[in-house]
């Protein structure tokens, strides 16, 4: 999981929005809106905004979350079905997989930050209701999901490169509300619960040391062009994230950090 940051909306993008979240709220009482974001919702209605949300992705058009899989879905960073006023937000649509955004981990999942609980957050999730049963509106209170559009989800946790677990560790502060949103966001996606992530970032983290070893013969031999080719490739590599970790963490890698002083320009790429 990275930082998300898609190019602004245009006024008539926002006013686009703007008019179809008026459309939901303007239906009647919660119970309504619950319908009308049901019955209408559609990416494709999003217009050009949708093509901004997605040409943001992270290399190689990757989930948000994951970065494993292709993010070929819009997901509600807050769920439609609990919040859907929050329908058409702009700021609460993220691009995801359909595993990701899936009922076997996100799903319809929402808490709120409550310092009173050990975890710091409380579960708003919805129990599945009856047929016929009234829905009522959730909670109020602020997302214990880490909105990536907002903050760098990297500053509150970090992956374990030096140890070889290749899982995300927690540096927020115990207590913090970073501590909290990024301790429910890495548990609900199963970020360290699904083996596959794990062995996905322990073979790219392999390949951008080879990766490294070839830049630095391409530099040895004044291939130019070898090197322009080796640039190029970096783009196809996956999970970016990993690559942005050797490069912050690379005090403590000293075979990483001797390949980025001998090729100190990768750093920018």
């Amino acid at each position: 999981m990275m930082a998300y940051a898609p190019a602004p909306l245009s006024g008539p993008e926002v006013d686009r929005l703007a008019g179809l979240t008026s459309g939901v709220i303007s239906a009647g009482a919660y119970a309504e809106w619950l319908k009308a974001i049901e019955a209408g919702w559609s990416a494709d209605k999003l217009g050009t905004a949708r093509d901004k949300a997605f040409a943001a992705r992270p290399r190689g058009d990757r989930c948000v979350y994951c970065q494993d899989n292709e993010g070929r879905e819009l997901d509600h960073l807050r769920p439609k079905s609990l919040h859907p006023e929050l329908g058409w937000c702009w700021a609460n649509l993220v691009p995801a997989c359909g595993t990701c955004g899936g009922p076997a981990y996100k799903g319809a999942r929402d808490a709120v930050l409550d310092p009173t609980h050990p975890q710091g957050w409380r579960d708003i999730s919805r129990p599945h209701a009856p047929a016929g049963a009234a829905r009522r509106a959730p909670p109020a209170g602020q997302t214990a999901w880490w909105n990536p559009r907002r903050a760098d989800p990297m500053r509150a946790m970090k992956l374990d490169i030096v140890d070889d677990s290749f899982l995300f560790l927690i540096t927020a502060a115990p207590g913090s509300a970073d501590h909290a949103r990024i301790s429910w966001t890495v548990e609900k996606l199963g970020l360290n619960r699904r083996a596959t992530l794990v062995r996905q970032r322990r073979a790219a983290h392999q390949a951008y040391a080879r990766w490294l070893v070839d830049v630095i013969d391409a530099q040895m031999a004044a291939d130019r062009a070898r090197l322009d080719r080796l640039r190029v490739d970096l783009a196809d590599h996956n999970q970016p994230v990993v690559w942005a970790e050797m490069k912050r963490q690379r005090a403590d890698l000293p075979a990483i950090d001797a390949q980025l002083r001998a090729a100190p320009q990768v750093v920018g790429w």
